[in-house]
């Protein structure tokens, strides 16, 4: 494996496939809250991408949504801090691919902005 393999394979926990695979594991158990909760980051990241396009990594956006969901959901000191680093890893394999800090930074932005809106 290739460091840029590795770092294709961080980026991949954001793809609409890895989302929908959480979402379908949510849906089996009796977890009505965070299935709620990824519904609503879902539509907000789709209305997102329609509204801003190109300007915003939306493969960051979602793993970051899914790793704020995911760690209140566990709410767990050791899975937070493997989400932590996951995402931080994430984050800097976008900006090592794709050489555009202000998309990463308006994804972590985004990610601030999703993740509240879906958990209230």
């Amino acid at each position: 494996m290739t460091f840029k393999e590795l770092l294709r394979d961080l980026l991949a926990f954001g793809s609409p496939i890895f989302y929908f695979l959480v979402f379908a594991r949510a849906l089996v158990g009796p977890y009505p809250i965070f299935v709620n909760q990824l519904i609503l980051a879902g539509i907000l990241v789709f209305l997102g991408a329609a509204a801003f396009g190109d300007k915003v990594d939306w493969y960051v956006v979602r793993a970051g949504v899914l790793s704020w969901l995911t760690t209140l959901f566990y709410a767990h000191d050791g899975f937070t801090l493997f989400v932590l680093v996951t995402f931080t890893g994430i984050a800097l394999s976008a900006y090592k691919l794709h050489n555009n800090l202000n998309k990463v930074v308006l994804a972590i932005v985004a990610v601030l902005v999703i993740g509240l809106i879906s958990v209230t």
